[in-house]
């Protein structure tokens, strides 16, 4: 969903699934490419969204993008807008071409700061600040990366005929390979006669090529996970392996010839808070959840990498810019981000799925009704 791909979030989202949009009467939306439920007035950035990606792209001049966000913000309240979405890209953007901690994405920090400002202002002029929940979140952290390793290119040196970027349209290809922020990636490996027969990752182990421990054996890998044939989650590392399996009563996980997690053994079942809290201060916060979900859907490659501290999934010859920074990987520097709301709320590890059903309790929209009960998140506020 990067480019003229983010116009098909909408569309690939299950029709029945309501989006935050959909809960209020006159929401807006700025910058977000998944917008369906906002309605045509309230998607501020429809029309321009597109122009202003391209424009900082080529000209580095994500300042400007977090500007108008904020001009923008200031207007959908004139507009009295119910709920406001708004997305400042700028350090994440600037994050990727220079550091993470450059000067620029100090500045990028202090624009957000601003926007918060200036629209607390308002709402302090005016009366308004008491009854409006603000909520201030990530969606990832941000290490430095040094060394790239194209995990597709690999594949093709194995004699796999690979789809990944920029050759994603090869016929007769027999594997797979598909990045997200650079320190993730998916691999599918066709095994049979059709891309749906989904390989154990033990076959993929004991495959002619042997891409498991290919990939194992490349420091640029932290850990390979794939679904086993006993119904569970292989996690593997150069520190040994793992399995992570979920019945009716829980979580647990069990090292084999080592602990790739850095957990420990979880012999007896546990729920997912607890899941949360046993690991939020580990190297992999929250791995057991995350990687048990990622297989639950039919979409998710056959094998899960997750890259080493400093490096990502991509070779510099296919990005442009050359990426300085990544995201996506299960180390916590990626999977912890800040949190903020303008309300009390419990001092214990949270997920930000949370922040989903919190707001819709806290802003009187959480009606019980099914499709609330169906949410990953749990109000934070319970």
């Amino acid at each position: 969903y990067v480019g003229p791909a983010s116009f098909y979030v909408n569309s690939d989202l299950e029709a029945g699934v309501p989006t935050l949009f959909d809960r209020f009467n006159r929401p807006s939306n700025i910058f977000s490419c998944v917008n369906r439920g906002v309605g045509f007035w309230g998607n501020a950035t429809k029309a321009i969204r597109a122009t202003y990606w391209l424009y900082a792209h080529w000209t580095d001049r994500w300042h400007l993008v977090d500007g108008a966000a904020e001009r923008m913000l200031l207007s959908a309240l004139h507009r009295q807008s119910d709920m406001i979405f708004v997305v400042f890209p700028g350090i994440d953007e600037f994050a990727h071409l220079e550091d993470p901690f450059s000067d620029n994405v100090l500045q990028a920090y202090r624009s957000v700061d601003h926007a918060v400002g200036s629209a607390t202002s308002w709402l302090s002029a005016r009366g308004q600040l008491d009854r409006t929940l603000i909520v201030l979140s990530s969606d990832h952290g941000l290490t430095a990366t040094h060394t790239h390793f194209d995990p597709g290119d690999f594949l093709d040196s194995l004699g796999y005929r690979t789809l990944h970027y920029p050759f994603a349209y090869r016929s007769d290809a027999t594997a797979a390979f598909t990045v997200s922020g650079n320190g993730m990636g998916h691999v599918s490996i066709k095994t049979g006669r059709s891309w749906s027969e989904r390989p154990f990752i033990e076959d993929l182990e004991s495959a002619p090529r042997r891409p498991v421990q290919g990939f194992l054996d490349q420091p640029e890998i932290d850990l390979v996970a794939g679904p086993s044939r006993d119904g569970g989650i292989r996690v593997l590392s150069g520190r040994g392996g793992a399995l992570i399996h979920r019945t009716e009563k829980g979580f647990t996980y069990q090292p084999a010839d080592g602990d790739p997690l850095g957990i420990g053994a979880i012999t007896t079942p546990i729920d997912e808070a607890e899941a949360l809290r046993r690991t939020v201060d580990s190297t992999y916060p929250d791995a057991l959840v995350q990687l048990w979900q990622i297989f639950q859907t039919p979409r998710s490659g056959h094998l899960i990498l997750s890259a080493a501290k400093g490096c990502d999934l991509r070779s510099s010859r296919y990005e442009n810019p050359d990426h300085k920074a990544s995201h996506g990987s299960l180390h916590r520097e990626h999977m912890l981000v800040p949190l903020a709301m303008n309300t009390p709320f419990p001092d214990r590890p949270l997920r930000t799925v949370d922040t989903f059903p919190t707001m819709l309790s806290l802003t009187g929209r959480d009606s019980g009704s099914a499709a609330s009960a169906s949410l990953d998140g749990r109000r934070i506020n319970e």
